[in-house]
């Protein structure tokens, strides 16, 4: 092989090299964005996951089957009122025979099923809430962090509640109440 020859070999490999090398930067290049891309959105995720709902207060109304309840949104981030039907709220309690129940409770602003929970209020440390504040009719705004809702939730005539009772709200974005 002359070594004209083996200059144009040596250079076509050369150029197949940088190409090679070119296609594996660029690979890497476009895979590295794709992972910190995937990190952005499981850090949003997990943002929105941080906070949880903190029950400030409790109590058994005088019929035995209906609490009322000051949940805190402890930053769990805005939840539209709109979604409200997306909450689950489980009331666990022991009722007059000693049974141990667990109830999923259906949101009903209107309050004409036979076991529900409803929205009283949301407030601001007592008073009125100020960052977008939830129409009279619970047709727009938010529960925002620091904000309390105050909830009334009962459970069908045929049941009774003891002594013994705690509620369990869920937000649509997974965040719990403690």
């Amino acid at each position: 092989m002359s070594s004209l020859g083996g200059l144009i070999v040596f250079a076509a490999l050369t150029a197949a090299g940088l190409a090679l090398m070119g296609y594996m930067v660029m690979a890497m290049a476009t895979h590295n964005q794709l992972f910190m891309e995937r990190i952005e959105f499981m850090e949003e995720i997990g943002e929105r996951c941080r906070g949880y709902l903190e029950i400030e207060s409790i109590a058994k109304l005088q019929d035995n089957r209906t609490v009322e309840a000051v949940i805190k949104n402890v930053g769990a981030g805005s939840i539209s009122v709109k979604d409200f039907d997306e909450i689950d709220l489980i009331m666990i309690y022991r009722n007059s025979n000693g049974s141990v129940r667990a109830e999923w409770l259906p949101y009903d602003p209107s309050r004409n099923l036979e076991r529900g929970w409803s929205v009283l209020n949301i407030t601001y440390h007592g008073v009125d809430e100020l960052k977008n504040p939830v129409a009279a009719d619970l047709s727009s705004g938010f529960w925002d962090d620091e904000e309390s809702l105050a909830i009334r939730a009962w459970i069908s005539e045929d049941q009774d509640i003891a002594d013994e009772f705690m509620l369990i709200m869920v937000a649509p974005n997974g965040v719990r109440t403690r």
